[in-house]
């Protein structure tokens, strides 16, 4: 590959070939990164934990953009998902913002689109493994929940925090200002 910077593009693969995708990609020394979220099945004779994709049928390649086109010879990749003729790019920070919301086990959920918010107040995560992001702060059932909206997918994700983990946006200046 030559010396351009790499960005994190937006596969949009074949129904149920996520993993076959990333195991493909991986063979031939391309980065990528499929976030797999633990959940429980229950079959009608016993329960079993699996993985299953995050956001179904995408998986996050590290490619420069120029040379994204030889990695469709994949069968498993229909496209690179685009908006008005370009590529949709991941941030670094979008990124590593889920990578360390599986590592830590942090209860998520994914929705394709935007979650329509009729109450919600800007804010940024106080303490713990996500402290300092920010989000859009929805509470339910005595819970926080805070929205982000992953504007490369079109994907929105709600992560459910503690009460008291997260600060108003308007409280973060006032103590910047006094610190």
């Amino acid at each position: 590959m030559s010396n351009e910077r790499l960005h994190w593009l937006v596969g949009y693969t074949m129904p149920r070939c996520e993993k076959k995708l990333h195991s493909r990609l991986a063979d031939m020394g391309v980065e990528s990164y499929l976030p797999l979220n633990q959940v429980i099945k229950e079959w009608s004779d016993r329960k079993k934990k699996i993985e299953v994709p995050l956001f179904p049928n995408y998986v996050f390649i590290h490619v420069n953009p120029r040379e994204r086109w030889n990695l469709l010879q994949c069968r498993e990749l229909v496209r690179f998902v685009a908006y008005e003729g370009r590529p949709a790019i991941m941030h670094d920070e979008e990124i590593h913002l889920i990578r360390t919301v599986l590592v830590n086990n942090i209860t998520i959920s994914s929705e394709a689109g935007r979650i329509p918010i009729r109450t919600g107040k800007r804010v940024v995560v106080k303490q713990g493994s996500m402290a300092g992001m920010k989000g859009i702060m929805v509470r339910e059932n005595h819970q926080q929940n805070v929205i982000i909206h992953l504007d490369a997918l079109n994907h929105t994700i709600v992560l459910h925090l503690e009460a008291g983990s997260v600060l108003e946006d308007f409280e973060i200046q006032t103590t910047a200002g006094s610190v």
